[in-house]
């Protein structure tokens, strides 16, 4: 009875597929990083496109990991694009 508790308790303690943390997947896009560089950021990809989004109110066309954050390409609402840094240990837009 404990090893078929052990193997359920494996079972729902790991991610499935869809849920696991995409860093890895960036690592492999994006060669220059290093893993722990990746370890030490507190925004991921996906939080800094949404401060983004509701600091510029615009579209974002690209995202991208860039040094120590994230590269992330907008289109405003008045049809200018712009293209903002977003600091990937404090969230900070600039």
């Amino acid at each position: 009875m404990p090893i078929l508790l052990l193997a359920f308790a494996a079972t729902v303690a790991s991610p499935s597929h869809g849920q696991r943390d995409r860093s890895l997947e960036y690592v492999r896009a994006y060669p220059g990083f290093e893993l722990q560089r990746l370890a030490e950021r507190r925004v991921s990809l996906d939080q800094a496109v949404a401060i983004v989004q509701r600091q510029t109110g615009g579209r974002v066309l690209d995202a991208k990991p860039q040094g120590d954050g994230y590269r992330v390409k907008v289109l405003t609402r008045g049809g200018d694009v712009i293209v903002v840094f977003v600091d990937a240990k404090t969230g900070d837009v600039r």
